[in-house]
């Protein structure tokens, strides 16, 4: 799907097809969300490597999948 990211630096790399947003960065895409300091994202692959320091930690939310099958799910 669309990945839309910030950062306070973003350098794109034509050869490795890796986009790395630097400073308080953020990307969200299908509806999981990164933020770190630095994230890598492969735009070929989809991958995301994100890495935090001591002022930020890495944020991730992954929502469930919509085809993901809640049968074993139970209230206490």
């Amino acid at each position: 799907g669309l990945a839309r990211g910030e950062g306070q630096s973003m350098v794109y790399n034509a050869e490795t097809g890796i986009v790395a947003m630097t400073g308080n960065a953020y990307l969200t895409q299908d509806g999981a969300s990164f933020k770190g300091n630095i994230l890598r994202y492969s735009i070929s692959a989809g991958d995301v490597e994100a890495t935090g320091n001591a002022q930020r930690r890495i944020q991730i939310i992954i929502p469930p999948s919509a085809t993901q099958n809640n049968s074993k799910a139970r209230n206490k």
